[in-house]
């Protein structure tokens, strides 16, 4: 192999690593925003639920029940199995 083509080759090989270590940079941006935005919107969930069971008589008596309940779910969870 000429010399000027391991060079090219080299160069070329630089510029791969370099466009592999960008992408990862941006996916583990997009991973830190989803996670962002995911948290974002259990809090508002959480927040939505516990205004609902204040506003019910028949769940007031159960919240924390239902709220040591949230806890154990998670997205493993089958709650229509269980």
């Amino acid at each position: 192999m000429k010399i000027l083509e391991k060079r090219h080759l080299i160069v070329f090989e630089i510029e791969l690593v370099k466009q592999i270590e960008i992408n990862i940079d941006y996916i583990l941006m997009m991973v830190e925003k989803y996670r962002k935005c995911l948290t974002a919107k259990i809090r508002v969930f959480l927040l939505t639920l516990k205004k609902a069971i204040g506003s019910s008589i028949q769940l007031r008596n159960k919240k924390e029940l239902i709220e040591e309940f949230i806890k154990t779910v998670n997205i493993n969870t089958d709650v229509e199995g269980d």
